[in-house]
Parts: C-alpha cells; sequence; structure tokens
C-alpha cells in the first residue's frame, strides 16, 4: 500500500503509512510531487494507493492520478468534498468534512478531521486481521509498549 499527499494533507498521509507499518501493514509514504520522477515503477497492479487532499483540487495530485491509474492499481481519495476533481478520478473515495478553517484558510480543522480518519482506517484494518495485543507488542520490542505489562 502507498499513501500519497502534498503539503499538511501530505504529513498526514505520511503519518498513516507510519501507522499502518505499525499495525503489520506494508505502507510506504510517497511525496506527491515524486510519483512522475520514477517512483511509477514501484508500482504494481495489486497496489492500492491512497492519495489525501483536503480541496480534493490539488493541482500536482490531480497530475499525477492518471499516471497512477494507468499502472492498474487501485486508488482511494480521501477529500473533504464527495464531488470533487479528486474524488471523481479515484476508484472511491473517503469524505473528511471539516468545519470552515482557521482564518477561512489555514490547514488546521481539516488536519484533525483527517487524521481521525486515518485512525478509523487503522482501527477497521486491525480488527479485520484481528490483531492481538500479544502480537502488536512482539513486533515493538522497544520502548513502553514492548515493557508494557497487562
Amino acid at each position: 500500500m502507498y499513501v500519497t499527499g502534498i503539503g499538511k494533507s501530505g504529513a498526514v498521509a505520511q503519518r498513516l503509512a507510519i501507522s499502518l507499518r505499525s499495525v503489520g501493514i506494508a505502507a510506504s509514504f510517497v511525496h506527491t510531487g515524486e510519483w512522475v520522477h520514477g517512483d511509477l515503477g514501484t508500482l504494481r497492479r495489486t497496489d492500492v494507493v491512497i492519495a489525501f487532499s483536503h480541496s480534493g483540487r490539488t493541482p500536482e495530485l490531480l497530475h499525477v492520478l492518471p499516471h497512477l491509474k494507468s499502472r492498474g492499481v487501485a486508488v482511494y481519495g480521501f477529500t473533504s468534498s464527495p464531488t470533487s476533481p479528486v474524488a471523481a478520478a479515484c476508484d472511491g473515495s473517503v469524505e473528511v468534512p471539516c468545519s470552515q478553517e482557521l482564518l477561512g484558510a489555514v490547514p488546521t480543522r481539516s488536519i484533525v478531521a483527517q487524521e481521525a480518519a486515518c485512525n478509523m482506517l487503522i482501527s477497521a484494518l486491525v480488527a479485520a486481521q484481528d490483531m492481538t495485543l500479544e502480537a502488536f507488542r512482539a513486533d515493538h520490542p522497544g520502548g513502553a509498549i514492548g515493557t508494557a505489562q497487562g
């Protein structure tokens, strides 16, 4: 699985990849701009790409979506509008609505909403895997998680 985004949505996508790996799901973050500079070569038809764009109109993402789709991968968008150009270009989309941004433009509330959507996705995937706390701890032998009791 790959996750992609640019700007603040890219930071959220990056955190999703880290969290997916933490629960045993192979995932990598690719900055939206890097796809067209060689990273398309990593894609296989069995891959899934999750693309983040609050507005659903991010030009860099709109540019790369046809290239991703031409590789035969499944692409899912996380946007604030199910009718946005990004959502329309994807195989499916998750609506991540949020109220007005700070000062009408500062990406603050949308990031919190995207993080919540990521947490719901991670929760669903962990449940689908029937992951146990013991299995999670086995993959985290360092730090407080690996040494926690009960």
